[in-house]
């Protein structure tokens, strides 16, 4: 099958865009998420999953989030172009970007739905499944993830 460009909108306004490579069955689904900086179009990786996952019966969706690029713009309603990406996100605010792909892969008919994420994405995924209850998310994939190192709990320095 194809792979078509499709959007959402997250329940704060948020206009994004990712890569839908689709099953007849749409029974399963892998979402996933990419990492610091990156996309869901240019990794050279992702075109094996969109081969790879539909041949076995997945669909796989590559998802733009408020951490995509360095720098980016994107549209929010109403009528406004904010600039986010790796600099200026917010990491809390990761769970609007992963809830609405979530809710979309489930309008779409998808039974089961499968987060994966690689590099800073698995810490968002994780902080995203203990913020939301969804009992159509199946499983998790954890791709290289990232320390998270958190400045405050760090009381003394290590020898």
């Amino acid at each position: 099958m194809p792979i078509s460009l499709v959007k959402t909108k997250t329940s704060d306004g948020l206009h994004l865009s990712g890569l839908l490579s689709q099953t007849d069955s749409k029974s399963k689904l892998i979402l996933h998420i990419h990492g610091m900086a990156g996309d869901p179009y240019t990794n050279g990786w992702y075109s094996g999953f969109h081969e790879f996952f539909p041949k076995n019966d997945f669909a796989f969706l590559s998802v733009q989030h408020r951490g995509t690029g360095i720098i980016t713009q994107f549209v929010k309603d109403p009528d406004q172009y904010p600039c986010y990406g790796n600099a200026l996100e917010i990491f809390e605010e990761s769970v609007f970007d992963i809830d609405a792909w979530v809710l979309f892969a489930k309008s779409l008919g998808y039974k089961e739905i499968y987060i994966q994420a690689h590099s800073l994405a698995p810490s968002k995924v994780v902080y995203y499944m203990n913020q939301k209850s969804h009992d159509f998310i199946k499983g998790l994939v954890l791709i290289s993830p990232a320390d998270m190192y958190a400045r405050p709990m760090c009381k003394r320095r290590l020898a």
